[in-house]
């Protein structure tokens, strides 16, 4: 399962471990008590990503994930939907059965659900 953005929201505002459960469990996620503890308490601090958010509320903590949202990837394989796009910028990351998958985005153009073995990365993107 993926968390939308109102999802990760709600995450990120549940003021006990408790409310934080019930709203993994009204979400269909069984997480351990020690998983659930983690993942709120991190929550808390600031140390996960609206994506890394995504990536747990999906089940795919393994395998990691190679692109983040921003990083200037090329596409080694194409389906011939986007002849002309042949590189551009992570606009989200999905994981689908433990198989990462990409949207990446050049001025206009988006290309969606992208495997991640069929993109390399050219540069990691730096908000400094």
């Amino acid at each position: 399962m993926d968390f939308t953005k109102e999802q990760i929201q709600k995450a990120k505002n549940c003021k006990t471990l408790d409310d934080f459960k019930a709203l993994a469990k009204q979400e269909g996620l069984e997480l351990s008590e020690e998983e659930a503890s983690e993942y709120f308490d991190a929550t808390r601090t600031g140390e996960l990503s609206d994506d890394e958010l995504i990536a747990i509320a999906g089940g795919c903590k393994n395998p990691p994930r190679k692109f983040f949202v921003g990083d200037h990837v090329r596409i080694i394989k194409q389906d011939g939907k986007f002849p002309d796009l042949n590189s551009g910028r992570v606009d989200f990351g999905r994981c689908i059965k433990k198989v990462w998958y990409y949207d990446v985005r050049k001025w206009k153009w988006l290309k969606t659900n992208i495997p991640e073995s069929n993109l390399e990365l050219k540069e990691r993107f730096s908000d400094n």
